[in-house]
């Protein structure tokens, strides 16, 4: 392992500062089941070759202005080029409704008391986009969905996260269906797992109601009304940004 500064420079300015690096640690690896950043290859996850009609990709930028993200997760949001991405390519032969199913090695049943949060980022960009879904699939059992979106996302990528829990040892599907006209390459990035409760997000892709991240709107929660008389006040969507405590948000962990 190598860790490596680089100074910046520019002969017409004069640059001063420091790198810094602090409290490095190793996890062993099976607390590293499932975390993927695709950048040299699927890690754990493989193809699922049944109940599907082809494959996920790996790609590192679409050619298509129309459709799929022009670099991966981290080099759009840090700068450069360099990673990698799961995805699928939807263009001919495929026709709509084909299927491609990327599943997870096998985990351990969950602790009762102690869920998993999945959170991994998605790009949903063109005007054929189809479905994106995620499964979970416990030993013995029919799979069932947890998280599904459809539709165009627009041309970024979007954080999504996905609690799951199981009693008996399970599995993890993500799948992706080609859409009407085969202009919407579905990707996916940097997917982590921890051991907390989180809720559905976002949280159009829930399929349980009264989820929300309050990320765009009140999502279905409302305020009771004044002539109700059963409170003194309102509760206020914000922006961390905007308020002196919390300092970030719970979903993204930023401040807007």
């Amino acid at each position: 392992v190598v860790l490596e500064g680089l100074p910046r420079t520019d002969e017409r300015r004069f640059y001063r500062g420091y790198f810094a690096v602090d409290d490095i640690y190793f996890r062993p690896a099976r607390d590293c089941n499932g975390h993927c950043t695709f950048d040299g290859g699927f890690c754990s996850w493989t193809n699922e070759g049944r109940d599907d009609e082809f494959e996920w990709s790996l790609g590192r930028g679409s050619e298509n202005e129309q459709t799929g993200p022009r670099r991966d997760r981290t080099s759009a949001a840090f700068g450069g080029k360099s990673g990698g991405y799961a995805y699928i390519h939807s263009a001919y032969p495929r026709k709509p409704g084909d299927r491609a199913r990327l599943a997870s090695g096998n985990w351990r049943a969950t602790d009762i008391d102690q869920p998993l949060c999945m959170r991994f980022w998605t790009h949903m960009f063109g005007n054929g986009i189809g479905t994106l879904s995620v499964y979970i699939q416990p030993a013995n059992q029919d799979l069932r969905r947890l998280w599904t979106m459809s539709g165009p996302q627009g041309n970024t990528w979007y954080q999504s996260q996905v609690p799951i829990a199981s009693t008996s040892d399970f599995r993890i599907l993500f799948e992706a269906t080609v859409g009407r006209n085969g202009l919407g390459d579905i990707a996916i990035d940097d997917i982590s797992f921890s051991k907390d409760v989180c809720p559905t997000s976002p949280q159009e892709a829930s399929l349980a109601k009264g989820d929300c991240d309050f990320e765009t709107d009140m999502g279905g929660w409302r305020n009771e009304e004044a002539r109700s008389r059963l409170d003194d006040f309102d509760w206020l969507r914000v922006r961390a940004l905007d308020v002196p405590a919390p300092t970030e948000d719970h979903t993204r962990g930023t401040r807007d």
